[in-house]
């Protein structure tokens, strides 16, 4: 019974982390879609700098 119990628990803590990770990645990727393309390129180009 208690191995049940914390399977079910397991099961939804684990569906509750997939929603909320979804959630974020969709808030995030809606800030960064609107972005320009530009205005992007110009933030990250210091990555390409050695």
């Amino acid at each position: 019974v208690v191995h049940a119990f914390v399977n079910d628990i397991a099961s939804v803590t684990h569906k509750a982390m997939a929603d909320v990770v979804e959630t974020w990645n969709g808030t995030a990727c809606g800030v960064m879609c609107r972005l320009p393309m530009e205005l992007l390129a110009q933030s990250f180009s210091w990555l390409n700098k050695s």
